[in-house]
């Protein structure tokens, strides 16, 4: 529906305590978006609303994009990531979409288990910036002015960065109910 689901910043302390001990992390969703004309549609934000994150994936017509707060991009996790807009990678389809970022390799974006993204062309930088007073918000921002329509499936925040391997596995292992003949 038009809803969102949103953690309180108590609770979401835990996460950046989490990415900080860290220093990394990967976002893992398993969605739907229910069409390719949404814009700034905030799939998963940790945030305290339209122009202050830690992190956010949304989508922005056929592209994924990644927003990352680090000692090298702004306050709003500007200069995103994105997916190449030619690729019109994004689908109004069951996808499994992975952001990463180390401070070794930077930022990157994974759908479907393939490597989508170019290198990062911004310095890795440090997770110094980070606030522990924002809020873990799916489907929306914290604002409530970034709506996503679409179903989601799973969504999971690790504190380290998913390997191409570990990403290929959860893509082949799926979401959902499994048959076994």
């Amino acid at each position: 529906g038009n809803g969102k689901a949103q953690g309180s910043t108590s609770s979401s302390k835990k996460l950046h305590d989490l990415i900080k001990a860290t220093g990394e992390y990967s976002i893992e969703a398993w969605v739907v978006p229910a069409n390719v004309t949404q814009e700034m549609a905030r799939i998963v934000s940790y945030s305290a609303g339209d122009d202050a994150r830690n992190f956010t994936l949304q989508q922005t017509l056929y592209n994924y994009e990644f927003r990352h707060r680090s000692t090298e991009t702004s306050l709003n996790g500007d200069t995103r990531l994105q997916t190449p807009d030619a690729d019109e990678v994004l689908q109004a389809t069951l996808q499994h979409v992975v952001a990463t970022y180390s401070p070794v390799d930077g930022r990157a974006i994974y759908v479907n288990g393939q490597l989508v993204t170019q290198p990062d062309p911004v310095p890795t930088g440090s997770l110094t910036d980070w606030q522990d007073t924002f809020a873990l918000v799916l489907g929306n921002e914290a604002s409530g002015t970034g709506l996503f329509q679409g179903t989601f499936r799973l969504v999971a925040v690790h504190n380290r960065v998913l390997t191409p391997a570990q990403i290929v596995q959860n893509f082949d292992v799926g979401v959902g109910e499994k048959f076994f003949l």
